[in-house]
C-alpha cells in the first residue's frame, strides 16, 4: 500500500519510469554482451600468443628477439662501413667508355660468335633506330633475335621506334643514360637497364623505350667493387708461394704454421688469426692467409674447419678483412699457385665456402671469384650465385647390369667425343658400375657444384639408386 502511494505521488505516469528502467536494463545487457565478446577475442589472442609457451619460455622468446635486433644493428653498422669503403674506392676509380664503328653485318653472325663462348658473360648494346627504310620506303625492323646462353643484347628502342639525339651532347639520349648509370658501383646489369629505361621514358615523353633480350645466369656488374677485383692483389699474392710478408707481420708466422702440414703447429697458428692487427694488415697478406687456411682445411686441419664454420659470426675480424680472407679461401679452391684452373678442384671443405659466397654480406667475394671463373672458358664450372642448376643430358642404352651411358652433354657439347665425333682418350679401358646418385656426385665434383645445383636429364626415367654403367672410368668434363 505504501509503495502504491509513493508511485501515486509522482508527478508523471509511473509507466514511464518502468519503461525507462527496462531501457536501461537493455542497454546494460548490450554492453555486457559487447564486453564478453571483446573479452573472448582477447582471450583467443592471448591463447594464440602463449601457444606452447609459459612464462619462462616466453621470456626466452623475447630475449631471442632482442638478440636478433642486436645482430641486425651490428650488420647494419658493418654495411655502412662497407658502403663508406666502396664510396672511397669509387671516387678513386677511373672508367673508360668508347665507341667503335663497324660496317653493318647480319645479327645472325653476331649470335654465332656469342655461342662460341657459352661459359662467359656477353653484353651487346645496339644504340640505333629500329625503323629501317626498305625498298620503296617501306618500314622494316631488325629480324627476330634471341640472346644466346649467358648474354644480354640491348636495343636503344622498342621495335619501330627511332633513337632520339641530344644535340647538346653530340650523342643519343640512350648513350647519355648508359654513361650515367653504368659507372654506378655494384648495380646489377638488370637494374642498370631499368634505370636507363626510366631515364629515356622521362626524356622522350615515352616515345623511346629500350628493349633487352637476356639469358644471363648469375649476377653481372658494369662496375663491381674495385677493392675486390683482380687488381686489388699482386701477382705474388696470387702465386702464394712467392709472396713476401713484411718483416714484422704476424700473418707470416701464422702462414708458416699453416704450411707446416703438422696439426700441432697448424692449430695454434689458426687460433692466432683473431690476434692480428687488421688495421695494418694489407689486402695481399689477408688474401694469402685465406688461401693457406683453406689449404690446411682441405688437408683435414680440424682447427681450420672450426675457424671456417665460425667465420661468418666472428666479430673479431672486421668486415673488409673477412672479404679479403674469403677471397683467398675461394681462390684456393679453384686455382693453383700458377693461377691455372685446378684439375681436380680442392673440394675438401668447399661446401661451407659456397654457402658463405651466396650470403648477402659476402657478395663482394662472390663477385670476385665469379669474375675469375667467368674468365675460364675451356670447361664448365659452377659459378657461385648463379640461379639455375647445371643441366647435363645423359644418353644411355639398356644392358643386363643396368643403363649403360653412351654420352654426357652440357649445353650440347659432348664429354666423351670431340666436335668431329671422335672418341676422346679413356683414362682406363674397363667400365665402372655406379648409381644415378653417385654419378651426380661425381659430376658435381668435376664442376665444383653442390649436388642440389646439378640436374641430370636422362633419356629414360631412372631412380637415384638405379644401376648405371660408365664405359670410361675417370672421365673429364672438359671441352
Amino acid at each position: 500500500m505504501m509503495e502504491t502511494s509513493i508511485l501515486n505521488q509522482l508527478p508523471f505516469d509511473p509507466g514511464f519510469l518502468i519503461l525507462g528502467l527496462i531501457g536501461l536494463v537493455l542497454i546494460l545487457l548490450i554492453l555486457l554482451i559487447s564486453t564478453m565478446m571483446q573479452l573472448k577475442s582477447l582471450s583467443r589472442k592471448y591463447d594464440y600468443f602463449m601457444r606452447g609457451k609459459d612464462a619462462e619460455t616466453l621470456e626466452d622468446v623475447i630475449m631471442d628477439q632482442i638478440e636478433e635486433i642486436r645482430n641486425l644493428k651490428a650488420e647494419d653498422r658493418a654495411a655502412k662501413d662497407s658502403i663508406r669503403t666502396l664510396n672511397r674506392n669509387f671516387r678513386a676509380s677511373f672508367q673508360k667508355f668508347g665507341m667503335v664503328k663497324y660496317n653493318a653485318f647480319p645479327l645472325s653472325e653476331l649470335t654465332e660468335v656469342l655461342n662460341r663462348f657459352p661459359n662467359q658473360t656477353k653484353v651487346v648494346i645496339l644504340d640505333a633506330c629500329r625503323e629501317i627504310i626498305g625498298h620503296r620506303g617501306a618500314m622494316k625492323d631488325f629480324a627476330p633475335i634471341s640472346a644466346p646462353q649467358g648474354s644480354v643484347i640491348a636495343f636503344a628502342t622498342s621495335p619501330g621506334q627511332s633513337s632520339k639525339e641530344n644535340v647538346g651532347t653530340g650523342h643519343g639520349y640512350y648513350t647519355e643514360a648508359l654513361l650515367k648509370y653504368m659507372s654506378l658501383p655494384r648495380v646489377p646489369i638488370e637494374t642498370t637497364f631499368k634505370k636507363v629505361r626510366e631515364f629515356l621514358f622521362a626524356k622522350t615523353s615515352g616515345t623511346q623505350i629500350p628493349w633487352e633480350h637476356t639469358s644471363l645466369v648469375g649476377e653481372f656488374y658494369f662496375n663491381p667493387d674495385t677493392i675486390y677485383d683482380g687488381a686489388a692483389y699482386s701477382l705474388e699474392a696470387y702465386s702464394d708461394n712467392g709472396f713476401r710478408f713484411s718483416t714484422d707481420s704476424k700473418i707470416k708466422g701464422i702462414v708458416d704454421g699453416l704450411k707446416s702440414h703438422s696439426w700441432p703447429q697448424q692449430e695454434p697458428a689458426v687460433r692466432s688469426v683473431n690476434e692480428i692487427d687488421f688495421q695494418t694488415a694489407s689486402g695481399n697478406e689477408l688474401f694469402v692467409l685465406g688461401r693457406n687456411i683453406y689449404q690446411a682445411a682441405d688437408g683435414n686441419c680440424y682447427a681450420c674447419h672450426r675457424f671456417i664454420d665460425g667465420f661468418s659470426e666472428n666479430s673479431k675480424i672486421p668486415t673488409q678483412a673477412k672479404l679479403h680472407i674469403l677471397n683467398g679461401m675461394a681462390y684456393e679452391i679453384y686455382f693453383d699457385s700458377s693461377n691455372k684452373i685446378r684439375n681436380p678442384f680442392k673440394l675438401g671443405y668447399y661446401q661451407k665456402i659456397i654457402d658463405y659466397l651466396e650470403q648477402a654480406q659476402f657478395y663482394g667475394s662472390r663477385d670476385f671469384i665469379a669474375a675469375k671463373l667467368n674468365a675460364v672458358s675451356d670447361r664448365p664450372i659452377y659459378i657461385p650465385g648463379q640461379n639455375e642448376a647445371m643441366e647435363f643430358v645423359i644418353q644411355t642404352h639398356s644392358e643386363d647390369m643396368g643403363r649403360c651411358v653412351d654420352d654426357i652433354t652440357y649445353h650440347g657439347k659432348s664429354v666423351f667425343y670431340d666436335e668431329e665425333g671422335v672418341e676422346k682418350p679413356k683414362t682406363m679401358d674397363f667400365p665402372k658400375e655406379t648409381t644415378s646418385y653417385r654419378l651426380m656426385q661425381e659430376i658435381s665434383g668435376k664442376v665444383a657444384a653442390p649436388t642440389d645445383r646439378i640436374k641430370l636429364q636422362y633419356d629414360t626415367e631412372l631412380d637415384t639408386d638405379a644401376s648405371v654403367i660408365i664405359p670410361k672410368y675417370g672421365f673429364e668434363i672438359k671441352f
